[in-house]
């Protein structure tokens, strides 16, 4: 989406560019009409052409370096439930996330958090599975008590 945006932008920048140019370019034949900037009403395409051609490779090098920024954005997993206590996230108030290895995952509270950050690996791969639905909700093993 944000993309989507950006190129908009982008493309919208340059229509402008093109009438800005344009504008300029009936403002120089006006000049060389009247005898202001030389004899004839010959005026070289080859400038504005190489300033739209470098406009557009400015645009080309944005639109590539947000692609890239985008391509290194964490992954949202997607979990449902918890893979700590096997609550359904979001039940007990404001969902918590972690980020593990460009992943991020929810969790159902900060004390599972905690737990998470134990063991790492057990816990992203059971959310992970949930989130593909290859299991429901994980198994509760954890100790910590949700004020039920």
């Amino acid at each position: 989406m944000k993309c989507q945006v950006v190129v908009g932008l982008i493309v919208l920048s340059l229509i402008f560019i093109g009438q800005v140019m344009a504008e300029e370019k009936m403002e120089g034949q006006d000049h060389y009409e009247h005898g202001m900037a030389g004899s004839s009403g010959d005026m070289k395409m080859e400038e504005p052409l190489n300033e739209i051609g470098e406009a557009v490779s400015t645009v080309t090098e944005a639109v590539t370096d947000t692609q890239s920024a985008d391509a290194n954005a964490p992954v949202v997993v997607g979990n449902k439930f918890c893979p700590v206590s096997g609550e359904k996230v979001g039940q007990m108030g404001k969902v918590e996330t972690i980020e593990y290895n460009g992943k991020i995952y929810n969790l159902c509270c900060a004390m599972c958090a905690k737990d998470f950050n134990k063991d790492p690996e057990k816990y992203s791969k059971i959310a992970e599975e949930e989130a593909a639905g290859q299991s429901g909700a994980p198994e509760a093993e954890h100790q910590h008590d949700h004020g039920k």
